[in-house]
């Protein structure tokens, strides 16, 4: 339940921060990641990892926007995304680069969620 909250948290803000510049005026979907690693060593190979992630999302088509953060306290990194539909989001997170280099996550917990985006 925790992890659900977290990631409704993490969506209403990237979404309210997001609704505020014009990247979501034609996006129809927000795709929201968080990644709490078990250790420190774990989150630093995670911290690592998140130039791959932005480089795949930003070369995906209907891309909108892409955002990647970290918290080191919680020992978390999260990716937000927006999209011009679910489907622009599955073709990237479907991929075999995506998935190779997902593989190499180290976490203790790990939530991906789309939304649709709605006026």
């Amino acid at each position: 339940m925790y992890g659900f909250v977290r990631i409704a948290a993490v969506a209403f803000a990237v979404a309210g921060a997001m609704e505020m510049t014009l990247t979501t005026a034609n996006a129809e979907a927000l795709r929201i990641a968080v990644v709490t690693a078990d250790n420190k060593a774990d989150y630093d190979n995670n911290v690592a990892l998140l130039p791959g992630f932005a480089a795949l999302l930003k070369k995906g088509a209907g891309v909108k926007g892409v955002y990647v953060g970290v918290d080191a306290d919680k020992m978390s990194i999260t990716t937000s995304s927006a999209w011009g539909s679910a489907s622009d989001v599955s073709a990237v997170t479907d991929s075999a680069d995506w998935k190779a280099l997902a593989a190499k996550l180290k976490a203790k917990t790990y939530t991906s969620e789309v939304f649709e985006i709605v006026p």
